[in-house]
């Protein structure tokens, strides 16, 4: 990735990179990792990156609605985005609050673009975490479509992005705030 100088750019650039990981398999923003906090602490976990809006800033992911991270997100929205492309060497962090969708028309509209495979996890009789007496995914024969009640459509509007470009030349470091009065910007320190 070239080393930028304007903010403007960069913002560009990088959100341009955010919608590839939604829409290229083998894109390095296609498996973020995902930070909720939950009665017990913070917790990560690697999701797949589904849908952009880029013009929101709204990224889309889908999760067992009967899973931690869906109670987590029920009780604190906040959530904290981290994506890293060893490639380029950029790292985002982003952060934003998330809404849970499961019987509305957002969750129907992701449940719908998603492939049958994506969905296969859904059908999963017993919960994500459940125990287990031997190794085995829980997957049980039948419809994708059996799955659609444990379906939750999870949608994050960005308030905060920090950027930071391990450039060969020089590292550098940008801070991007967003609110109804426009888009705060800056560099700062790496």
């Amino acid at each position: 990735m070239e080393r930028y100088t304007e903010l403007e750019a960069l913002h560009q650039a990088v959100w341009a990179a955010i919608a590839g990981g939604a829409s290229e398999a083998q894109h390095p923003y296609r498996t973020p990792t995902l930070g909720t906090l939950g009665p017990q602490g913070p917790h990560l976990r690697t999701i797949v990156l589904r849908e952009v809006a880029l013009a929101e800033r709204v990224l889309w992911f889908h999760a067992d609605r009967r899973s931690q991270k869906v109670r987590d997100l029920q009780t604190q929205p906040q959530v904290a985005w981290h994506f890293w492309d060893p490639e380029s060497r950029l790292q985002l962090r982003l952060q934003g609050e998330a809404t849970l969708h499961w019987d509305d028309a957002w969750a129907e509209w992701l449940w719908q673009r998603s492939p049958a495979r994506s969905l296969q996890v859904y059908c999963k009789p017993t919960p994500p975490g459940t125990t287990l007496e031997t190794p085995q995914s829980g997957l049980v024969p039948g419809d994708v479509s059996d799955g659609r009640s444990h379906f939750a459509a999870i949608r994050t509007r960005a308030s905060a992005l920090d950027v930071l470009h391990l450039h060969p030349q020089q590292h550098y470091r940008a801070w991007f705030r967003y609110s109804q009065a426009g888009t705060d910007s800056r560099w700062i320190v790496p």
